[in-house]
């Protein structure tokens, strides 16, 4: 078994005088499926079984009250402040002695068709003291007849059930899986044709003219029928028919447990003492679980942080040799912070200067690069391009008003080329990476008469100090 059970197993309990009947089912690709039918001489070997699974029992149909109930409410918090109210004059017994539960039949416009079960809290606590297997749910044998319904074809039409047990049988209407009507009755044709009658006179729109009877005896379709005048039907089912007539109540009993929606009478003032049992182990793995997540995060954050601080400890190391501190390197965060307070002192300690030499090149520099391009001086010696006229100009500059400015030199030249296309490649030139000309300023060209202007800027080599 798993800790955490995602498809976890419902058992189901019938209780006879000679064993112990039990259903385990399990849902399956969204069906309920039976996983295992047994059979159990002893409580003992009982517990052994069902000890990791959702235990469920059923009230006799004796000791339960079945009733239909019409409110003119449709919301769940409404008919739950009204039901014991409204259930009061209905029961043999006070509101506070029992346990009231319902099932929604119907909902019309006027309200809610609501199917309530009732139990004396005593009878629920005589159940649980006289089998002590301490079930994690109890129902009712007639709503695990409706809930066995679950797993028998599929039919929207009113069905009636009947189950013939070893002192009672159990007579039930139920559509669409819900549960309508239930009456109990001793083993008798009198008494089994009294339950048919009351159940049809409680719902005469509800018409059955078949009763399913879950059992395997021929002999006693034969009698039911001659008791009740009705066809007699036996179950179908991919499970044996011996097999669901026998176990009915347990495999109805398990189904019955499997919904939140359906009642359950150990929900209120009598809760299970197997629930602390059943997620113990759960909750104790789920909280490992949660540490081992946290001293792994914990873990993780832990190397981050070296990491960091190491890179830190780097980036000190290269920022002192830039200042020109010098020492020991810091080895705990104290000695960092003394050791970037010193670098602070150092640079605010530093005069205000700028650079005085500029790292442009010179007009000697810019005629000799011009005097190598074979665009300007060919093969053989003679001028393709003739320069009509050179501006040198330092148009931005750093001064004591103006510390943080750089070095711009505007170079404005006019040529006359020999021919257009030599003037082309000299514009190209200008335009390609090269040792002279900025590459982040535009080159601006022009031309006139035959004659071409261009202008651009020169780089910067100049050694700035950013700190």
């Amino acid at each position: 078994m798993s800790f955490f059970q995602f498809n976890p197993r419902f058992v189901g309990v019938d209780f006879s005088s000679s064993s112990l009947k039990v259903a385990v089912v399990r849902l399956v690709k969204k069906e309920w499926r039976v996983e295992a039918l047994q059979e159990f001489a002893s409580l003992e070997e009982l517990e052994k079984e069902v000890k990791n699974g959702h235990l469920a029992t059923a009230l006799p149909t004796k000791e339960t009250l079945v009733r239909p109930l019409d409110l003119p409410l449709k919301k769940e918090k409404d008919i739950r402040a009204a039901l014991e109210f409204q259930m009061e004059p209905l029961l043999p017994y006070p509101a506070e002695k029992g346990i009231i539960q319902y099932v929604t039949a119907e909902t019309h416009s006027l309200g809610s068709r609501l199917t309530v079960i009732a139990a004396r809290k005593d009878h629920i606590q005589s159940h649980l003291d006289k089998h002590a297997l301490a079930p994690d749910s109890v129902t009712t044998v007639p709503l695990a007849l409706a809930a066995l319904t679950k797993i028998l074809p599929k039919n929207s039409a009113p069905l009636l059930m009947m189950h013939m047990g070893e002192t009672e049988g159990s007579c039930v209407l139920v559509q669409g899986g819900t549960l309508l009507a239930a009456r109990s009755f001793e083993l008798e044709k009198n008494e089994i044709h009294k339950a048919v009658l009351a159940i049809a006179s409680s719902h005469k729109s509800k018409k059955c003219d078949s009763i399913l009877l879950l059992s395997e005896e021929r002999k006693l379709a034969e009698f039911v029928e001659e008791a009740t005048g009705k066809t007699v039907l036996l179950p179908e089912n991919t499970i044996s028919q011996a097999n669901i007539s026998k176990f009915a109540l347990a495999i109805g009993t398990a189904l019955a447990s499997t919904s939140e929606n359906l009642p359950n009478f150990r929900a209120q003032d009598i809760p299970s003492p197997r629930l602390w049992r059943r997620v113990r182990k759960p909750l104790l793995t789920y909280f490992v679980c949660i540490a081992t997540l946290f001293g792994s995060l914990f873990g993780l954050e832990q190397v981050f942080l070296r990491n960091h601080e190491k890179t830190l400890y780097q980036s000190y190391n290269s920022l002192a040799k830039l200042v020109g501190v010098e020492g020991k390197l810091p080895q705990t965060r104290d000695q960092l912070y003394l050791g970037l307070k010193t670098i602070e002192e150092k640079v605010n300690n530093r005069p205000d200067t700028f650079p005085l030499l500029p790292g442009v090149p010179k007009v000697s520099d810019l005629l000799a690069w011009l005097s190598t391009l074979p665009q300007i001086v060919g093969e053989g010696g003679e001028a393709n391009i003739v320069v009509e006229r050179l501006n040198y100009t330092m148009v931005q500059k750093p001064d004591l008003s103006q510390k943080k400015e750089h070095y711009q030199v505007r170079v404005d030249l006019e040529f006359t080329a020999t021919n257009p296309s030599l003037a082309r490649a000299f514009h190209d030139v200008l335009l390609a990476p090269n040792a002279m000309v900025n590459p982040k300023k535009d080159v601006v060209w022009g031309s006139s008469k035959q004659v071409y202007k261009t202008s651009f800027f020169l780089k910067d080599k100049t050694q700035y100090t950013g700190i």
